[in-house]
């Protein structure tokens, strides 16, 4: 009798991790601060390493967030935002065009996203440089 008790807590702890394991992962919805300077000519500017952020999740459907409050020196308002691997810089989820002033914006990552350091990536695709800022989060909802 007491050997099946033990395989019944033992099956039952196994079922318990696996569903546990299993589960997706609820972030919290940040607000960290950021702030680049845009180069000339469209070339990729990253949050330094002490700005990243670790990705916890193993769904790409936990998006990531950007919103760009304020663009200055640049005519048409848009910076191009995605979200790169601290180690290497390789972006692992889709670029967006952002507007200045638009709100939170919710993108999805890829699976090289999961489970890894991130940083803020931007660049504004023109011969203007550009200063730009908002709030952005590895990882939502």
């Amino acid at each position: 009798m007491k050997l099946l008790k033990n395989r019944l807590f033992l099956a039952g702890m196994m079922i318990f991790i696996l569903i546990a394991m299993a589960a997706p992962v609820f972030a919290a919805d940040h607000n960290y601060q950021y702030e680049f300077h845009l180069q000339v000519g469209g070339k990729n500017s990253y949050l330094s390493s002490s700005e990243s952020k670790y990705r916890q999740t193993t769904n790409t459907s936990n998006p990531w967030k950007v919103n760009m409050s304020n663009i200055c020196d640049d005519s048409d308002g848009i910076a191009t935002y995605w979200i790169a691997r601290n180690a290497d810089h390789v972006q692992v989820s889709d670029a967006h065009n952002v507007h200045a002033g638009t709100g939170a914006h919710y993108y999805n990552a890829r699976s090289s996203a999961n489970q890894t350091t991130v940083v803020l990536a931007a660049d504004n695709n023109n011969n203007v440089a550009a200063r730009v800022w908002g709030y952005w989060d590895e990882e939502t909802h």
